[in-house]
């Protein structure tokens, strides 16, 4: 078994992910309206990239 002290007898955090992660994979037609949606007069980009599941970095240029 593994001790999660150190040598101080400090604890440290550790943290166990789990489940299967996979990319997200986008048709082309899904990412063009993404992007148009961003482009629209107004449109705040984080809302659009947090409704859609995207990255706000990949709406900005």
């Amino acid at each position: 078994m593994l001790d999660a002290r150190q040598e101080d007898d400090a604890y440290r955090r550790v943290e166990v992910i789990t489940g299967e992660r996979r990319r997200r994979r986008w048709t082309s037609e899904e990412k063009a309206r993404i992007v148009a949606e961003s482009f629209e007069e107004g449109a705040n980009i984080s809302e659009v990239a947090r409704r859609n599941g995207v990255s706000r970095g990949l709406l900005t240029v």
